[in-house]
């Protein structure tokens, strides 16, 4: 009996031991295998900021704003008829301008892609003229005392007409005489900002250098010219690439740019500026023709457009700026 007691007690003392030797041991070794992830990013900034903005034409002028007493409406110097167009005059002028800014500092390799259309007014050198159908009966009677002052039309050309009479033949006189010295470009343009340009002449075609003054920043070249139009584009797009992190404005020089112009009034221009008038009206009435004088065969010709002429002026542009990848 008293070994079964020791037995029993030998027993709990040995199962005591065993669990405190597990206490311990989980107290003094384990293994233990641990990670941990933490990672965090923004959006690149795209930063880009570009405006195209701006007027450069009307269809009313107010050089002088002038009120009349009479019916107290404020008198415009300059107004279209019925046209749905913009329209230029002599002593016209936009000094507000059309804006152009390109700025930013993306994050992200990018490229610009750029077109540009132009058209400027202009009339070539030459000696002008208008041919009014002579509005009195030509007969052979008064034919001797007139004949020097007329021409008569023959194969598309105005040609003096001669000693002789001959029946039947519309006469014309030549009106509205005028020999512009050099070629004419009117409408000055001047380009302000981190790029300027302005010829301040007008013998030269000052938007096809602005155009080309911007053109050049954006690596565009010039085009074909089209119903007097000129076309820049950005004809290799590897031109326009730029890297992260490229700062637009120092890289183009686009930033805040202003493009104004101004048709001046001037006596020495005046024969020109009349001949562009009467170009854009006079060919609308029968048998009236703007013809202008060809050295080469001593007659009188019928201008072309866009050749000796263009009464048309545009300024059009599109920016648009892409991430690449």
């Amino acid at each position: 009996m008293r070994k079964n007691k020791m037995m029993r007690a030998a027993s709990a003392l040995l199962v005591a031991v065993l669990l405190t030797t597990c206490a311990i041991s989980g107290t003094f070794a384990k293994y233990v295998t641990t990670d941990d992830f933490s990672d965090a990013a923004r959006v690149a900034k795209w930063g880009v900021e570009l405006q195209i903005f701006g007027n450069l034409f009307s269809d009313t002028y107010i050089e002088t704003p002038v009120v009349d007493d009479a019916t107290d409406l404020t008198v415009q110097a300059v107004n279209y008829d019925s046209q749905d167009t913009d329209i230029v005059a002599p002593g016209t002028s936009n000094t507000e301008g059309f804006k152009i800014s390109l700025t930013g500092k993306p994050e992200v390799d990018g490229q610009i892609e750029a077109s540009l259309n132009i058209s400027n007014i202009y009339l070539k050198k030459g000696n002008y003229g208008v041919m009014v159908p002579v509005s009195v009966t030509i007969t052979e009677e008064n034919y001797e005392e007139l004949y020097q002052e007329l021409f008569y039309l023959d194969d598309s050309n105005y040609v003096s007409a001669p000693e002789t009479f001959t029946d039947g033949r519309t006469y014309f006189t030549l009106e509205n005489y005028n020999e512009v010295m050099a070629d004419y470009y009117p409408v000055i343009f001047t380009l302000a900002g981190d790029t300027v340009y302005n010829t301040g002449v007008a013998t030269a075609d000052s938007l096809a250098g602005v155009a080309d003054a911007i053109a050049d920043k954006l690596g565009m070249t010039a085009g074909t010219v089209a119903n007097g139009v000129t076309t820049y584009t950005t004809a290799n797009p590897t031109t326009t690439t730029f890297n992260a992190n490229t700062d637009l404005a120092s890289e183009y020089d686009l930033s805040n740019l202003v493009i104004t112009w101004a048709w001046a009034f001037s006596d020495q221009d005046n024969g020109a500026d009349t001949i562009l008038g009467l170009l854009e009206n006079i060919n609308t009435l029968e048998n009236h023709k703007v013809v202008k004088y060809d050295s080469a065969t001593n007659k009188y010709v019928s201008v072309k457009v866009n050749t000796d002429y263009c009464l048309n002026v545009e300024f059009g542009m599109a920016i648009t700026v892409s991430q690449v990848d």
